[in-house]
């Protein structure tokens, strides 16, 4: 159940907006474009806001058209409805292709465009962003796992394009279709981890744990600050942690939950040297250089330390 948002946006020229009788005009040449989706509309509010602008307002049986018209010639009009079933779409997107070019030609404007139902308050969140703050929608269909914790929200949904997600304070963090991330992030082919040691910090999830162990390193020591990380994907994300979560402390690795803060520090305590690896390759795909990586570890050591 959710109810859902259809957004249709276009460009008139501003004296469309300010002239009363063109303005008039335009909201009764919108209206049997998009009847066909709402069933007849009725007008039940017209009104000027500051600034110059109009809103415009519509309802039929179960839908509702707001318009507002913008004084620079913006009109953003929302379709909105309420269905049982959450992904239930009254304009699918070839009919809102369809809806554009009827907008353009109708209306001569070389911008229309209308977006997908925006779902509203469904049982299951299937919107989150980007750090960039964009929205990003998933086809979410369960939520397996979800704990607050001192440190973050810790939650895991099960998605039909990538299988179990991981998402830490809303925001994406790994799915089982990321092996390629991970092998991105370990410099999978162009490292050589065979009998080393290895300290990571994060990883929470097991899944560079797991692809590295695949290496043969000397040990590897992993750590994390949340511990409910590791809980939740060592039952949820098996197939990208393998079974390395099940047991904390194995032969070749074991995983801890501290903060990083202090396993740096405990860390830099034990050893005389601290190995960065770099490596110098002719590649087709960017590869950070010496430069850039110790510079990186100087900024990130200095924060640690503070």
């Amino acid at each position: 159940m959710a109810g859902h948002s259809v957004p249709i946006d276009f460009r008139v020229n501003p004296a469309k907006v300010s002239n009363p009788v063109e303005r008039k005009t335009l909201l009764q040449d919108l209206l049997p474009l998009i009847e066909p989706f709402t069933g007849p509309l009725i007008e039940t509010s017209l009104c000027e806001v500051p600034g110059g602008s109009h809103v415009a307002l519509y309802c039929s049986d179960t839908m509702t058209l707001a318009v507002k018209l913008y004084f620079n010639g913006l009109i953003s009009a929302t379709v909105e409805y309420y269905t049982d079933e959450v992904n239930e779409h009254k304009i699918s997107n070839d009919d809102g292709r369809r809806l554009e070019r009827q907008i353009r030609e109708k209306f001569d404007c070389s911008v229309a465009k209308v977006l997908p139902a925006l779902k509203r308050a469904p049982s299951i969140n299937p919107y989150f962003t980007s750090s960039d703050d964009r929205i990003l929608e998933y086809d979410v269909d369960e939520l397996l796992f979800s704990e607050q914790t001192e440190f973050q929200k810790v939650q895991i949904y099960h998605t039909k394009s990538f299988g179990n997600m991981l998402v830490l304070d809303d925001l994406q963090n790994l799915a089982e279709s990321d092996l390629a991330y991970t092998h991105g992030l370990m410099n999978k082919g162009l490292e050589n981890f065979k009998e080393k040691e290895i300290l990571i910090l994060g990883g929470g999830d097991g899944a560079l744990l797991w692809e590295l162990l695949k290496e043969k390193p000397k040990y590897v020591t992993m750590i994390d600050i949340d511990d409910a990380v590791m809980r939740s994907c060592a039952k949820h994300l098996k197939s990208v942690c393998g079974d390395c979560l099940d047991n904390y402390d194995g032969e070749h690795y074991k995983a801890t939950g501290i903060q990083c803060k202090k396993a740096l520090t405990m860390f830099e305590e034990q050893l005389s040297s601290l190995e960065i690896p770099v490596t110098f390759t002719q590649t087709s795909h960017y590869v950070p250089s010496f430069k850039e990586k110790w510079c990186f570890y100087q900024v990130t050591h200095k924060s640690l330390k503070t």
